[in-house]
């Protein structure tokens, strides 16, 4: 759950004592500023949703309906006019907002589509390095290490052949739901290739990157023959005690161990270290 999602009560109560405030500006004044009551209509609907937008636009025009009941201003003839007009507000405020949450919404689904694989619904390949990248710059600013992996599905062309690619992509889904099972929330993994996947250990040194993978493999394994098909898993992890020049020469270490355990036979795992202790900060 991310900070803003834990938050929307607190965003939701904010926006309304945003109202009040303005009602009691706008009861003190004798500028009219009753249009800035948009202000906490579009906060609600933008960083909380639909449902914050509906009650900071009734809020907001109960607010401003007593405001002009209590102070008499507009001085209308018929009472009827007040109410009338503050339904007009309630309508308007409630467009705005539901504009406002719905082009949020679609914003947020954009940029989850930019950084998911269709397939299997994890981090893209572009994703992935983008987290790389920032965690070779953590690895440069604080000396910790990390560890990368590229791990290949044996045999996944005979599901294909054999069982169509509705079958192939149901195991892709079912690996990509083991692999994050079995990772901690700090790390990710994303689909990089056909059937190529990598996993990302932040701050993951080897003897507890071998632990990771190794568990990992074990896992797999277990689901392939529950899922019936003939498949195993070939892995390449290196660790990098020190960071390496860039995002490619950490990938293509990776990818180099993966088909390292390809030219050996499959299904096992290349474990590689990068750098030495020295290059690591000493532990506090």
């Amino acid at each position: 759950m991310s900070a803003l999602v834990r938050y929307h009560p607190l965003i939701a109560l904010s926006t309304i004592l945003f109202a009040g405030f303005i009602g009691f500006l706008d009861y003190v004044t004798v500028i009219d500023i009753a249009i800035v009551y948009i202000l906490p209509v579009g906060l609600a609907a933008w960083y909380v949703g639909r449902w914050a937008g509906v009650l900071a636009s009734l809020v907001s025009s109960g607010i401003w309906l007593y405001d002009d009941l209590v102070t008499g201003f507009p001085p209308y003839a018929n009472p009827f006019v007040l109410y009338w007009a503050a339904a007009i507000r309630f309508v308007f405020y409630l467009v705005i907002s539901f504009i406002l949450a719905m082009l949020h919404e679609a914003l947020v689904t954009e940029k989850k589509l930019s950084r998911t694989d269709n397939t299997t619904q994890i981090a893209n390949k572009k994703h992935f390095f983008d987290f790389v990248t920032f965690e070779i710059r953590k690895a440069r600013r604080y000396r910790h290490p990390f560890s990368l992996a590229f791990m290949d599905v044996d045999n996944f062309k005979t599901v294909n052949d054999q069982w169509g690619h509705h079958q192939g992509d149901a195991l892709l889904k079912t690996i990509a739901e083991t692999m994050k099972e079995n990772l901690r929330d700090t790390d990710l993994v994303a689909r990089v290739g056909g059937d190529e996947f990598a996993i990302l250990l932040p701050e993951t040194n080897a003897a507890s990157a071998n632990e990771a993978i190794h568990k990992m493999k074990e896992c797999l394994t277990t689901a392939a023959r529950t899922s019936e098909c003939p498949v195993t898993f070939s892995f390449g992890v290196v660790t990098f005690l020190a960071p390496p020049a860039s995002v490619d020469d950490a990938l293509k270490l990776a990818d180099d161990a993966m088909y390292t355990v390809k030219r050996k036979g499959k299904n096992m795992i290349q474990h590689e270290i990068f750098g030495s202790s020295e290059d690591t900060a000493p532990a506090r």
